[in-house]
C-alpha cells in the first residue's frame, strides 16, 4: 500500500502537481494515521472562488472541503517559487508539500475539535479548550435571548478580526509542518534541501504575527489574543511565564526584547 510519501515523490517525479485523485487518497491514509474520527467526507471542488480567492480549504460540519482550482491557482503564481531550487524534483516536492500542508492544516482543526473538553493538563489542549469556551458561551449567549444578538454580532466580529492571532490556527500551523517533516525525513539525505527549507518554515511560522518589543517585553500573539478576549483571568491560571524560551515561542507566550532579537537572527541566517 502506498505511503503519503511515495504518493508525493512519485507525482513530484513526474513535474505534477496532486489532483483530485492523489489529494483524496493522502485525506484517507491521514485520517487512518492520525485516528482522526471526526472527519466523514472529504469533498474537492474545481470550481473557482473568485471572491474568495486565498480560500484554499475549509472544515465545516465534520466534512473538509477542498477548493482545488483556487489552491492551483495560487501555487502557481507564487513568486516564491521561481528559480529557488536547485532542480526540478525538489521544486514539484516543495509545491505538493503546499497542497499537504493545506490539507494536515485542517485536519489539524478536526483533531482539536476531538482535544475540546479533553481531561488533559498540557498546556496546548487548556488553551485550545480557553478558545473554545468562548465559542461556546458566545454562541448560547446569542440563543437564549434575542436581545443578546447585538452583543453576539459583535463578539464575532472581534473574533473574526482576531483571525491571525487564533491560538488554533497557530497550532494548526506549526503542527501541520511538524508532520510534513515527520513526512519526508526518510528522504532527508535525498533532498537535503527541501528538508531544510520546511525546518525553516516551521520556525517562521513560530515566530508569525510577533510585533516588535518595547524596551522589556514582546507581548506574544496568544496573550494578545486572549486578552481581546477578556480572557486574562482564564490565562493567569496557566503557568506560562516559567515555560523555557522554545516553548514560549511555539505556543505564542511573551518574549523578552533579547529573545526576540535572538530569533529574529536567527530567521535571517536561515534564509
Amino acid at each position: 500500500m502506498e505511503n503519503v510519501l511515495d504518493i508525493i515523490y512519485n507525482y513530484s517525479k513526474k513535474h505534477k502537481l496532486l489532483d483530485k485523485e492523489a489529494i483524496l487518497l493522502i485525506s484517507k491514509l491521514l485520517i487512518k494515521k492520525y485516528n482522526i474520527s471526526n472527519i466523514n467526507d472529504i469533498y474537492i471542488t474545481k470550481k473557482f472562488l473568485e471572491n474568495r480567492i486565498e480560500t484554499f480549504a475549509y472544515l465545516k460540519k465534520r466534512k473538509i472541503t477542498i477548493c482545488l482550482s483556487n489552491l492551483n491557482s495560487f501555487i502557481k503564481n507564487d513568486e516564491n517559487f521561481v528559480n529557488n531550487y536547485p532542480n526540478n524534483l525538489c521544486y514539484y516536492m516543495e509545491r505538493n508539500l503546499q497542497i499537504l500542508q493545506i490539507i494536515i492544516h485542517e485536519m489539524e482543526h478536526s483533531i482539536q475539535h476531538m482535544m475540546f473538553k479533553s481531561e488533559s493538563n498540557d498546556i496546548e489542549t487548556r488553551l485550545l479548550n480557553l478558545e473554545f469556551d468562548y465559542i461556546v458561551n458566545m454562541k448560547e449567549g446569542y440563543l437564549d435571548s434575542f436581545k443578546n444578538y447585538k452583543n453576539y454580532r459583535k463578539k464575532i466580529k472581534t473574533y473574526n478580526i482576531l483571525y491571525p492571532l487564533r491560538f488554533t490556527e497557530r497550532m494548526a500551523q506549526i503542527n501541520a509542518y511538524s508532520k510534513i517533516i515527520e513526512t519526508i525525513t526518510p528522504i532527508k539525505n535525498e533532498i537535503p534541501e527541501l528538508f531544510s527549507l520546511e525546518e525553516k518554515i516551521k520556525e517562521a511560522s513560530k515566530f508569525a504575527n510577533y510585533v516588535s518589543p518595547d524596551k522589556y517585553e514582546l507581548p506574544g500573539p496568544t496573550i494578545l489574543f486572549f486578552n481581546y478576549l477578556k480572557k486574562t483571568d482564564e490565562l493567569d491560571l496557566i503557568d506560562h511565564i516559567n515555560l523555557s524560551y522554545e516553548e514560549r515561542l511555539k505556543y505564542g507566550f511573551n518574549l523578552t526584547s533579547e529573545e526576540y532579537e535572538f530569533t529574529l537572527r536567527k530567521l535571517k541566517r536561515n534564509r
